[in-house]
């Protein structure tokens, strides 16, 4: 049983240190404080204790905001939104909340709020935007005719869609390891409170792996967007590093296993050195062999070979693959084969391939797409000179 109270102790650290969590009574006053949220709020545990959650609202934010959110949690309801809120020194964050009603032996007590920090998507967001409508601006101002004019509105039009598709599919691509996180973890905090047995924290062991997992998967779609906006405006150059590539692509396998029940294999030359940038290939590789994972029906390959004076990583499933005449459109920004969307609820945002374009070409080489003889799915594969 020592071990049983070392391992709950060490969950409970982990949940209180990562996960932005606070708990309130039924009127609002704060009742406990993580210390993830008190990191992100900056204010102490002891000024948030006692407290009105209204000590980190911000006053700018419509009033019905809270007045609509109070009617659904009196109905006992759990809500999802985005808030922008205040920090102790009055600087704006923003999170994603799943807020929830709280019970004690079936008495409801308060409410239970567990949140992403949001902040840096939102900021780069409105960057774009005012970057666009400043573009846009000074291409009216030189507009000297009706013609012109007519094109610069329709852009605006066209870019303010752009930027709320983007939005869109990015909110709801995030809301999805965000939600597996979010019930992973009230699961982990409702079994801490019982007695642990061996079965038990096997399975909480499995979650934590799968919390991870999925808080990678954010980081990884986040970090595309960065990435992407960085190539276009020019603020990046690819780093080169001579890396064995057997040990760079490994790793990478890792990450995703726990979070998709697929069997992986590979087959990857361990005397293979290659010069390449390791941020943006790695980014490569993370969105083609989850999209593969996401796809596949129960199996991945990958490999990693010399191919003449070239060198190829294939990654290769077992899904229903893509037809010759829909090989071209997935690379392009919100585009998804007529298969995919069919066979695949969930779906994808038509951001990963595109993305994946991005890189390749930004790194001098370039990602080919094939039907799998291996497996019968899919096979996307990357190539590049020594």
């Amino acid at each position: 049983m020592e071990l049983d109270k070392q391992f709950k102790e060490m969950l409970i650290r982990d949940y209180d240190r990562f996960i932005i969590s606070s708990e309130t009574d039924l009127n609002g006053i704060i009742t406990y404080a993580s210390v993830g949220f008190c990191n992100i709020s900056g204010y102490t545990k002891d000024e948030l204790l006692g407290s009105s959650h209204n000590i980190v609202r911000d006053p700018s934010v419509d009033k019905t905001v809270f007045n609509d959110l109070w009617v659904e949690l009196k109905k006992k309801k759990t809500v999802c939104l985005e808030m922008k809120n205040l920090t102790k020194s009055k600087e704006e964050y923003w999170v994603y909340s799943e807020i929830s009603p709280l019970y004690n032996n079936g008495i409801h007590v308060g409410y239970r709020a567990l949140r992403k920090d949001i902040t840096n998507e939102k900021r780069l967001k409105n960057k774009i935007f005012e970057y666009e409508l400043l573009t846009l601006e000074n291409a009216n101002s030189k507009s000297q005719n009706h013609e012109t004019k007519k094109i610069v509105v329709k852009s605006k039009k066209e870019m303010s869609t752009f930027k709320d598709n983007m939005i869109a599919i990015f909110t709801h691509e995030l809301k999805t390891p965000l939600n597996a996180i979010i019930s992973f973890s009230q699961y982990t905090t409702k079994t801490l409170q019982r007695e642990l047995t061996p079965k038990k924290i096997e399975k909480l062991s499995m979650l934590s792996k799968k919390i991870t997992s999925n808080g990678l998967i954010q980081l990884n779609m986040i970090e595309n967007l960065l990435e992407i906006a960085k190539i276009q405006s020019n603020q990046i150059v690819p780093q080169q590093v001579i890396v064995n590539m057997r040990d760079f692509i490994l790793p990478h396998i890792s990450v995703y296993k726990d979070a998709y029940n697929k069997k992986v294999t590979y087959d990857i030359d361990p005397t293979l050195n290659i010069s390449l940038d390791k941020k943006l290939c790695g980014m490569i590789f993370d969105n083609l062999y989850s999209n593969a994972l996401k796809y596949g029906k129960s199996q991945v390959h990958v490999s990693f070979k010399r191919v003449g004076k070239y060198f190829d990583l294939s990654i290769e499933d077992d899904g229903d693959g893509i037809p010759n005449d829909e090989k071209e459109k997935i690379f392009k920004m919100f585009e998804q084969a007529d298969t995919e969307v069919r066979n695949n609820n969930s779906g994808g945002t038509g951001i990963g391939l595109y993305t994946v374009k991005v890189f390749t070409t930004a790194c001098d080489k370039e990602v080919i797409l094939e039907d799998s003889k291996l497996l019968g799915g899919s096979k996307f594969i990357v190539r590049g000179k020594e």
